[in-house]
């Protein structure tokens, strides 16, 4: 069936008032049809406010859709996150000490026998999380090959 095409105005209240998604034919028609042919008042008041909630329903679906796709994108980006740490292996123990950490290290052990089996220098290599190998060699780029060596200690027996 094919519908004439026709013109209305609205009053600016009127006009403001109404939800921009409010579809007008649909509603002038009905309206129309109520007051015009059946000539009955309150069923053009009833079927405009029943066809306003409809569409006020209408609304707040679209709208719990558009939030639980926001909620499903923000979730889905942070998974995505949380598995890139885990593909390249974030694990705190295995990184390597702070600049202070490393600063303190040197200088309380700048004295210490450069010797890997040294109980000072496993404890500090494992606060660094570095071998004992690694802490040795730094002290001895820092301090030199200060502090007694293994070797050292030795040939004094």
């Amino acid at each position: 069936m094919s519908k004439d095409r026709r013109n209305i105005s609205l009053d600016p209240e009127v006009n403001e008032s109404i939800d921009a998604n409010v579809v007008f034919s649909d509603l002038v028609n009905e309206w129309t049809r109520q007051y015009f042919i059946e000539g009955n008042t309150y069923n053009v008041e009833k079927a405009m406010l029943e066809t306003m909630l409809e569409q006020v329903e209408d609304s707040r679906e679209t709208m719990h859709e558009q939030v639980d796709e926001m909620h499903d994108e923000l979730a889905a980006k942070f998974q995505a996150e949380i598995e890139h740490l885990d593909s390249v292996g974030y694990d705190e123990k295995k990184q390597v000490g702070s600049e202070a950490q490393w600063a303190e290290a040197l200088d309380v052990l700048k004295n210490a026998a450069r010797d890997t089996t040294n109980p000072a220098i496993k404890n500090w290599a494992g606060k660094l999380n570095v071998s004992p190998e690694e802490l040795v060699e730094r002290l001895i780029e820092e301090h030199g090959s200060g502090g007694s060596t293994r070797s050292q200690l030795n040939s004094l027996s």
